[in-house]
């Protein structure tokens, strides 16, 4: 059971880790689109 539960735990560890760096870089893109269009606009 412990090692089940090590298990899960560095899995979620890696999955948590992998969707906020995936939500980190989302963010960092549209910044960028928006800063773009700002200056198209502009």
């Amino acid at each position: 059971m412990l090692s089940v539960n090590k298990m899960n735990n560095t899995m979620l560890n890696a999955i948590l880790s992998t969707f906020l760096i995936t939500l980190c870089l989302i963010k960092n893109s549209k910044v960028k689109i928006q800063k773009s269009h700002k200056g198209f606009t502009l």
